[in-house]
């Protein structure tokens, strides 16, 4: 009588030798009692999530971006940028590497688990511990609290610094302002009581229901006039601006809810409020010089500073400098600074320079890691010749990490294309000169810039004529006019294509002064 056992002794035999690629693990999130699984698959023998599981347990917006190909998954506020292909991400311009490359398959993106540590941990609100195959997110994590404040002529700002981002409303009225975290326990809070200035007459703490949360209170002085609230990032903060009565008033209004949503779109999407210049080089860093010793440093910073004061006056928009005085800032910092501020567009300003002294005319420039333009890699190389200087690294890490730059400002090369565009138009039509067009270049100023980005050469100032020029105020001036009704024209069309309602920007404004 044949083994009947022998055919089912074997299959098992034979399933024990396959290769584990075929069954993959149970993962999951445990978060508050409840189990959210994760779908996993081994690829080429190593195992991955499913990035769309992990949002459905952590919460958030997961989407792919089909300008640029890559996937941005936002969490409690903050934007994770993630390759489609390679085992890259970006979190707040800080790149993050993974043991291997992201996998895209039917449409949906498969990640290995270290992207919870490394791109999900830092920016949830709670602790996420790796237990095997089970991601546990624990209990609110303790939240403290340091409250400062100052005065000036124009009034008090106080300013509350939280460990970690919270959820939170405010309410102001007549009698003051009342500010209420929603969200975890409140430790060691301490506040001065009376602070300087006669906006505020008594700060105080009331604990919230079962210590969860809590209400500060900013009683309204004598001189108190309004309250604007804003926020501010690394770290976290609250900053409560209280105008003097009879200055300019802030409207004073009901509830005003400002807890971060579970989403929160790029700020561009809410127009064109906040402009980053960038006046190239400086400090020993001098940059090209003309043939009369006219340096590119000293020029560039003038033109920013009178584009940002047109900026302010004529269109009443924010404008930051990376630098307002002769300094050196490694361009990494640039970038870096504009996107801690927010800001909506980088433009930085340099002057152009050529072994022929008759090249002349202008040029706008925006991101490309690889370019088939042998002159514009040339200038780029020039120009970041100081990166190199004030930071060595090695060229293969220099390679990687302008691969990784370029990926989390690919969702902006459009806008950064259309406003280099519109930047050349307007020099070409308004100053007369010599168009040579809108170029991409690898600068390293432009990458990591969480926003459209655009480096524009105003002229030659190895040139003899154009040095002429750029020595002269009333000429800096056109050119700070120039660079403004770009902006304001980019400005206009922009969020007209968002939907939000504004007056066309104009060809030219006016202004001036030298």
């Amino acid at each position: 009588m044949p083994n009947k056992r022998f055919p089912l002794l074997a299959l098992a035999a034979l399933l024990m030798l396959l290769p584990s690629a075929l069954v993959a693990a149970s993962w999951s999130v445990e978060m508050d009692g409840q189990r959210y699984p994760l779908e996993a698959r081994w690829i080429a023998e190593v195992e991955y999530l499913k990035v769309s599981d992990l949002a459905r347990a952590f919460g958030g917006r997961f989407q792919m971006d089909r300008r640029s190909g890559n996937f941005i998954y936002e969490l409690q506020g903050r934007r994770v940028v993630l390759s489609a292909t390679e085992g890259l991400a970006s979190l707040d311009a800080k790149i993050l590497t993974f043991s291997h490359p992201n996998q895209l398959l039917e449409g949906e993106l498969w990640v290995v688990p270290q992207f919870v540590q490394d791109a999900l941990a830092p920016i949830f609100d709670r602790p996420i511990e790796r237990r095997g195959t089970r991601f546990i997110v624990g209990g609110p994590a303790p939240l403290y609290v340091k409250f400062r404040a100052s005065h000036d002529a124009g009034g008090t700002r106080a300013v509350l610094e939280f460990s970690r981002r919270v959820t939170y409303e405010v309410d102001s009225d007549s009698r003051g302002v009342r500010l209420r975290v929603l969200d975890a326990p409140l430790r060691d809070v301490r506040l001065p009581g009376v602070v300087e200035g006669t906006e505020i007459q008594r700060v105080f703490f009331e604990e919230g229901p079962e210590g969860v949360g809590g209400t500060f209170a900013l009683e309204a002085g004598p001189t108190y006039g309004g309250v604007r609230t804003s926020e501010l990032d690394r770290p976290f903060r609250i900053v409560l601006d209280f105008d003097q009565a009879g200055g300019t008033l802030f409207p004073l209004a009901g509830p005003q809810p400002v807890p971060p949503p579970a989403f929160q779109p790029p700020p561009a999407a809410r127009g064109i409020r906040t402009v980053v210049l960038d006046p190239g080089h400086g400090g020993d860093e001098l940059g090209a010089a003309g043939p009369s010793g006219l340096l590119e440093k000293s020029v560039v910073l003038d033109v920013a500073m009178r584009t940002a004061r047109l900026l302010r006056d004529q269109l009443g928009l924010e404008v930051l400098l990376t630098r307002e005085r002769d300094q050196d800032i490694p361009l990494d910092e640039r970038a870096a600074i504009a996107n801690h501020r927010k800001g909506d567009l980088f433009v930085s300003i340099h002057a152009n320079a050529s072994v022929r002294p008759s090249a002349s005319g202008a040029e706008t420039y925006f991101l490309a890691y690889q370019t088939d333009d042998a002159e514009a890699v040339k200038l780029a190389q020039r120009e970041n010749r100081a990166a190199r200087s004030s930071a060595p690294r090695r060229p293969a890490a220099d390679g990687l990490e302008m691969v990784l730059w370029e990926m989390a400002q690919a969702e902006h090369l459009t806008e950064s294309f259309l406003l280099a565009e519109t930047i050349q138009q307007e020099f070409n039509e308004v100053l007369g000169t010599k168009d040579r067009g809108v170029r991409q270049a690898p600068f390293r100023v432009l990458m990591g810039a969480a926003m459209p980005a655009v480096l524009v050469e105003v002229a030659f100032i190895t040139n003899r004529k154009e040095e002429a020029l750029l020595r002269q105020a009333d000429y800096r001036e056109q050119i700070a006019q120039s660079l403004v009704a770009s902006i304001a024209r980019y400005k206009a069309t922009y969020e007209a294509r968002i939907g939000l309602q504004t007056r066309p920007g104009p060809r030219q404004l006016s202004g001036g002064g030298s």
